[in-house]
């Protein structure tokens, strides 16, 4: 269940966005609310379900922004953050 106080403070700051901002928060989350449909190898050491949901939003997200694909440099970054996170 998402944390009410954390839902609250992110809609205290969307106040203080641009109406372009905005179009951009909406096209994040209606792809993040579609549910994604991810498969994680059960005998993968290198892959755990939280980095396979972190990687796979943040595929997501770029996928919101770019017809362009993922290469390895742009990848590396928000995976390393992702994981840094976790």
């Amino acid at each position: 269940m998402p944390d009410v106080l954390k839902i609250s403070e992110i809609a205290a700051r969307l106040d203080h966005l641009s109406d372009v901002q905005l179009a951009l928060v909406d096209d994040v989350t209606r792809q993040l609310v579609v549910p994604p449909e991810y498969h994680l190898n059960p005998d993968s050491d290198l892959i755990n379900e939280g980095i396979m949901w972190g990687l796979g939003d943040t595929l997501r997200i770029h996928h919101c922004f770019s017809a362009e694909s993922f290469t390895k440099d742009r990848f590396e970054q928000p995976s390393g953050d992702d994981v840094r996170r976790r």
